[in-house]
């Protein structure tokens, strides 16, 4: 992961190059990485993706990366879906950011990625 003003733009491996906004996630947080490695290993083109909580769109973008079938993200900032549209388009992938407040589907996912606190997670 690397930000869109960095030169040095190719190394081994995929790279995900993002405008890191306002802190709505730079890909080092060690949960962040995580869920990379998980990616790595199990999002192939059989994979239909939900990215929860997507901030920047790191874990989605990846996962188009790794070359998902489908891939969208729910975030509940406005700023941060944004973001993630603009680094949509520095790694060219299409994936479509829905706010939460007005996300409704009746799509089945096999992948489910939520890389946020618990208690946002929690169902009360």
């Amino acid at each position: 992961i690397i930000p869109s003003w960095s030169k040095d733009r190719y190394f081994p491996g995929k790279t995900i190059i993002i405008n890191p906004g306002l802190g709505f996630g730079t890909g080092s947080h060690p949960t962040t990485k995580l869920c990379l490695k998980w990616i790595e290993k199990h999002v192939n083109s059989s994979s239909t993706v939900l990215d929860y909580g997507s901030g920047s769109g790191i874990l989605s973008i990846a996962s188009k990366l790794y070359r998902a079938n489908f891939v969208e993200g729910v975030e509940i900032e406005d700023k941060a879906i944004e973001n993630a549209k603009q680094n949509n388009k520095l790694n060219d992938v299409a994936i479509n950011y829905h706010h939460s407040k007005s996300f409704k589907t009746i799509r089945k996912y096999n992948v489910l990625l939520a890389n946020i606190i618990l208690p946002t997670l929690s169902i009360k």
